[in-house]
């Protein structure tokens, strides 16, 4: 296995047979490596820049990527990620870790309007997705403090929750376009 390809061919087969999920074992197999000597790569100091050096400019592609697409990105993760939680400060401890880095990297590390666009993002996404959640537990306690039905209430939440969304999309939409 000289090749990128034919390394991607079979990686792409041992995923194929083991169901999608190869452990650090199966990577040493393909490689025709043992696991303490892939250990022992590890742990050396060369081999850690250098691979620290790939994750670099990985990371630098990724914020290229991120950078020319003109719009705000994440907002529809935020919204699954909230929904099928049921809880918005789930979602924001899940998110911030992700996103301020990015944005604070595509901002050159100053408090920009990428900083704000994307934290009011995280904040919007998580809010919307806890509203429109049926598990939700701010959704459930409004129902059965109001007395109404549970699944009513959630179809009555939804047109605000999406007109709010909208707006905030087409708000996310011109500072994108305008960074």
């Amino acid at each position: 296995m000289d090749s990128a390809g034919e390394r991607f061919e079979a990686i792409r087969a041992a995923l194929a047979d083991r169901n999608n999920i190869l452990t650090v074992k199966d990577l040493c197999e393909l490689a025709g490596v043992s696991r303490s000597g892939y250990y022992n790569w590890v742990r050396s100091e060369k081999n850690r820049e250098l691979r620290e050096a790939k994750d670099r400019a990985a990371f630098e592609q990724i914020l290229e990527a991120y950078r020319f697409r003109g719009y705000a990105k994440g907002v529809r993760g935020i919204h699954i990620i909230s929904f099928l939680t049921g809880t918005s400060w789930g979602t924001i401890a899940i998110m911030v870790p992700i996103i301020a880095p990015l944005a604070l990297s595509v901002s050159g590390g100053e408090l920009s309007t990428v900083v704000y666009a994307a934290v009011a993002t995280i904040l919007g996404g998580a809010t919307f997705g806890d509203h429109c959640s049926p598990i939700s537990n701010t959704t459930i306690l409004s129902s059965l403090a109001a007395g109404s039905d549970h699944i009513t209430h959630v179809k009555t939440q939804l047109p605000y929750a999406l007109t709010c969304a909208a707006i905030g999309c087409i708000g996310y939409l011109i500072i994108g376009l305008t960074l």
